[in-house]
């Protein structure tokens, strides 16, 4: 017993890197799609769906997408 309690800390320091290994590697399993956005891994729901702010979010950035590829086209026709 008196072994085990001699040993905690150093299984304590040992623990801080495995958590942090399982940690990024579960990172890495949500990662992004091409466009920015977190992929679904085929639940079938969008994060959208579930917040409405999100998908307030998720319209407004389409629209300024839209506008920003306008703009861009408005001005090469200008040149």
């Amino acid at each position: 017993m008196e072994n085990l309690i001699g040993l905690l800390p150093f299984l304590l320091l040992l623990a801080c890197p495995l958590l942090m290994v399982f940690m990024m590697r579960g990172m890495s399993h949500g990662s992004h799609n091409g466009d920015g956005r977190h992929s679904t891994h085929g639940c079938g729901h969008d994060a959208a769906e579930k917040d409405p702010a999100a998908k307030a979010t998720d319209d407004r950035l389409r629209a300024l997408e839209d506008e920003l590829a306008s703009l861009r086209r408005a001005r090469s026709a200008k040149s």
